[in-house]
């Protein structure tokens, strides 16, 4: 039997404390995400991941900020008491770790040095020994493009001329920029293709 109830209007049986009856809809079942739904809380979360990211950057800044600052006032006091022998070491110290760290690479920048020059050599060897003068001050990039270029040229006029009975064909340069705008590759194709 039914509670009873006093005044105002009877509820049914199977009503909800919110209201709703249990029977159909999806009741106690979780909700339904739209896509519409979705997208806003995947652009909430995305807002709340850019504000951490920013507060963290700012904390990281304000940290090297506080140390900077504790560090030349450290420096400051150190110099007031005439403490100059051991901001001295201080120093000398991260001198030391600083030439440590670039004696350390220097092996490596050395052997990035001979590769590249070795690169801009076997470059030019494949450019015709009359014209290797002109292209000796490209960059290895550049010599790249124009050792590709001539290369293509000269197989176009060589062996397969059939044994030389063929005129070779005039060789425009292109109007088109190589890899990047590099116009000074085009310049001098144009003066040593006589265009």
């Amino acid at each position: 039997m039914p509670p009873e109830q006093t005044g105002g209007t009877p509820t049914p049986e199977s009503a909800t404390p919110t209201g709703g009856t249990q029977e159909g809809g999806n009741a106690g079942a979780m909700p339904v995400i739209t896509p519409e739904l979705q997208a806003i809380i995947d652009a909430e979360k995305a807002k709340a991941t850019k504000k951490a990211n920013e507060e963290a950057a700012a904390s990281r800044l304000e940290l090297k900020a506080l140390k900077d600052k504790q560090k030349a006032e450290e420096e400051a006091k150190m110099a007031e008491n005439n403490q100059f022998k051991e901001l001295a070491e201080r120093h000398k110290a991260e001198l030391a770790a600083a030439q440590a760290e670039r004696d350390a690479l220097l092996p490596f920048k050395q052997q990035a040095e001979e590769f590249a020059k070795q690169r801009h050599e076997e470059l030019l060897k494949k450019i015709p020994e009359a014209q290797r003068d002109l292209y000796k001050d490209f960059t290895t990039a550049q010599l790249e493009t124009v050792a590709a270029t001539l290369s293509a040229t000269l197989n176009g006029q060589g062996s397969e001329r059939q044994g030389g009975q063929q005129q070779p064909q005039r060789v425009t340069a292109p109007t088109v920029p190589f890899a990047g705008h590099n116009s000074d590759i085009q310049q001098s194709l144009l003066k040593i293709l006589g265009g």
